[in-house]
């Protein structure tokens, strides 16, 4: 009688498989026809049996071992609560990255980071804003901008040593930027950076007196080394008053000596004395002492000062937008509407990088990957830096290349390794 070598070579079903079996068979009898009693005795028939460990025990491990799903351990109430903190703390910093890096064209979008500093002496009675400085607080305000008027005896140092009836101002700072990212950081805490514009305010009395005794020139330069903008209010009325009081000073001299008898005698006309002096001094304070000179008529103060204080507020911009090796900005493209569209997005974030050496560069490799395997083929890093630099293009009716300054810093820009490097490479190329 042949002996099984292990228990695992038996298959007997068990209790529960018979009573499966049982119940399939009384199933059957009942309903010979169902369709899904004829396809579970198929399934039955052509799955093996499973030998039952409860007959027959064994030292050997189940062949066939119950898989259970592994329950989540529940995190603690202090678990979940720092979780959610870092998961708001994460989305907060997205927020402020993109807060700091949005597009600031409007004046609405940087005014309401402006401090306008004011003397509190051009508000009062007698002072050059007399009349228009409610006028000129509606439109800055208007605009989200702050106005704080300072006092001589508790003012800041500027209008201190500057002894002018100053307009000074000053920016909140939440952000810097990064030449080297092209980016704008945001700041943990937010900073007061002093502008360097300064407006020097004069009415014509105390600008003739300020000339008259040669302190003019003294308590300008008194502001630094700053941008200094010296706003004559009301100068053209006072001269063209003047000169009509000189006129008529002349024609009553001129009637008198007529009805004497002595009329050999003549009189002196009016003479330029006053005009000519403060001609000098103006050009003298434009080219010795880099002074910018503006000249306003009461009736329009207000709104030139206003247009002065949205183009300080955003010169930053502005600025960034004159330089040639920062990123241009370009429409968005989204994802998906075509590879040839992102790619010429990539290459035109590339400084001096315009679109007809794009068209360029698209033409001769139209994929991002040509480009790359064609760098990949070159034998040296100056082969590979020029590889684009006879690319031609038109521009109207000449043609030109690609040069090897852009090839340069197109290559720099796809193949560096650093993200934070410049585009221009390692040799700066200008």
């Amino acid at each position: 009688m042949h002996t099984p070598s292990s228990d695992a070579s038996l298959s007997l079903p068990s209790p529960r498989q018979l009573a499966r079996m049982q119940l399939g068979e009384v199933h059957r009898a009942a309903y010979p026809e169902s369709p899904t009693l004829v396809a579970r005795a198929h399934h039955e028939s052509a799955t093996p049996l499973k030998p039952s460990p409860l007959f027959f025990p064994s030292s050997s491990p189940d062949p066939f071992p119950p898989v259970r799903p592994q329950r989540r351990q529940r995190m603690t109430v202090e678990e979940r609560a720092a979780k959610k903190e870092e998961r708001l703390a994460a989305l907060a910093q997205q927020q402020r990255w993109r807060n700091a890096n949005r597009v600031r064209q409007r004046r609405l979008d940087t005014m309401q980071d402006l401090i306008v500093k004011v003397d509190a002496d051009l508000m009062e009675p007698g002072g050059a804003l007399e009349h228009c400085f409610a006028a000129l607080r509606e439109k800055i305000t208007g605009d989200g901008a702050t106005v704080e008027a300072v006092y001589s005896d508790l003012g800041s140092h500027l209008v201190q040593r500057a002894q002018f009836y100053t307009i000074a101002f000053a920016r909140r700072i939440r952000s810097v930027y990064d030449p080297l990212q092209k980016l704008w950081a945001p700041l943990d805490e937010e900073q007061i950076q002093q502008e360097p514009t300064v407006l020097c305010v004069l009415k014509p009395d105390e600008l003739f007196a300020s000339i008259s005794d040669g302190t003019l020139v003294p308590r300008i330069e008194a502001c630094g080394k700053l941008q200094r903008i010296v706003v004559l209010v009301g100068i053209d009325a006072y001269l063209r008053k003047e000169r009509l009081e000189q006129t008529r000073e002349y024609t009553r001299i001129v009637r008198q000596r007529v009805h004497q008898s002595n009329s050999d005698a003549r009189a002196e006309p009016p003479t330029q004395g006053t005009a000519a002096i403060l001609d000098t001094t103006l050009l003298e304070l434009q080219l010795l002492h880099s002074c910018h000179i503006m000249r306003f008529a009461e009736s329009e103060v207000a709104e030139w000062l206003y247009s002065i204080a949205c183009e300080v507020s955003i010169r930053p911009y502005r600025l960034l937008e004159k330089d040639k090796t920062a990123p241009s900005r370009v429409q968005r493209t989204f994802t998906g509407k075509s590879h040839l569209a992102t790619y010429q997005a990539m290459l035109e974030q590339i400084p001096r990088c315009s679109a007809h050496a794009i068209r360029a560069i698209t033409h001769a490799y139209p994929t991002l990957r040509a480009l790359s395997d064609a760098y990949g083929k070159c034998r040296s890093y100056e082969e590979a830096a020029l590889l684009l630099a006879n690319l031609s293009f038109t521009t109207g009716n000449s043609s030109r290349n690609i040069g090897p300054q852009l090839s340069k810093r197109v290559h720099h820009s796809i193949q560096a390794q650093d993200p934070r490097a410049n585009a221009d490479g390692p040799s700066h190329v200008r």
